[in-house]
């Protein structure tokens, strides 16, 4: 996958099928992806964390207990300023 078939209102699920989010932004020319979680802290996602894309929809490689406990609720500070999709 490149960073070019992320954007913003796309839908994240877990490999699981679990709903985990909408992306939000791309982040540090495109490595992570902000998603916007309703019911949880908003999520940092590197890009090499998704398997798949299906339509509209973003697919983690791993299963929504593992995605809460990635760490991934602390905003990295490497790279570029974010970017607006």
């Amino acid at each position: 996958m490149t960073v070019g078939q992320f954007h913003p209102g796309m839908q994240v699920r877990s490999s699981d099928g679990v709903t985990v989010g909408t992306i939000k932004q791309l982040l540090y020319d495109g490595t992570f992806v902000h998603l916007d979680c309703k019911l949880a802290p908003d999520m940092y996602v590197p890009v090499g964390s998704f398997e798949s894309l299906e339509g509209n929809t973003a697919v983690l490689s791993c299963n929504r207990l593992d995605a809460g406990n990635m760490g991934w609720e602390i905003e990295p500070k490497v790279g570029s300023p974010s970017r607006e999709e």
